[in-house]
């Protein structure tokens, strides 16, 4: 079962632009790590929906991990990029 982590946002470079908009992108990370290591990981369905596309397990199990491998490393892409953005604002 998947346990939400406990995120420290002290004390931390850039402390200020994390706390604005890191949450939104770990929620969405938790959401989609529920659904992969509860459910899809054992052939089950629970649909997750990101950017307004839903996804959900895929037919095989392999297939459902390259499915979060992919989606986890957009979140993390789109995280990046809104956070390039913020930094910049801030200069």
């Amino acid at each position: 079962m998947f346990k939400k982590s406990i995120r420290n946002f002290d004390n931390i470079q850039d402390a200020e632009i994390r706390k604005l908009i890191d949450k939104d992108f770990n929620d969405i990370h938790d959401e989609l790590s529920i659904s992969y290591y509860d459910f899809w990981k054992h052939g089950n369905s629970n649909p997750i929906t990101i950017n307004g596309k839903t996804y959900d397990v895929q037919n095989t199990l392999e297939d459902s991990k390259k499915l979060f491998d992919k989606l986890h490393g957009e979140i993390f892409i789109e995280r990046d990029k809104k956070f390039k953005e913020e930094k910049l604002k801030a200069i």
